[in-house]
């Protein structure tokens, strides 16, 4: 089997977000609090379309920040639903975009700073 050109891969974007909460969160609330919200805002099929993709590595317990991956054409989809979380598990939380970087490495810088 030969691998997708080039020019038939997805685009990625990676989305470097905070959240703001009176207790910190765990990655496991977090990951389920995301796809709930952009379920709940775009549908099955909206999310399943931007492929997220969210890495326990990429989440720092200590800061409250993370870094999660979706297409590029659905990037200021997942910003909006991000915006729109006001609860984690019942808990009031909030959550900010702190940037948009097409690599990781670039969201990296986002989070550090």
């Amino acid at each position: 089997m030969s691998r997708l050109l080039p020019s038939l891969r997805e685009t990625n974007r990676y989305l470097a977000f905070a959240v703001e909460s009176v207790q910190p969160l765990a990655y496991r609330q977090v990951s389920q609090a995301i796809w709930q919200g952009i379920v709940g805002f775009v549908g099955t099929k909206g999310a399943a379309e931007a492929g997220l993709w969210m890495s326990p590595e990429q989440w720092d317990q200590d800061t409250q920040r993370g870094i999660l991956k979706t297409t590029h054409t659905q990037a200021h989809t997942c910003k909006a639903a991000l915006a729109l979380l006001h609860t984690v598990e019942g808990k009031p939380a909030a959550m900010r975009s702190l940037g948009l970087s097409g690599t990781l490495a670039g969201a990296r810088n986002y989070i550090s700073g």
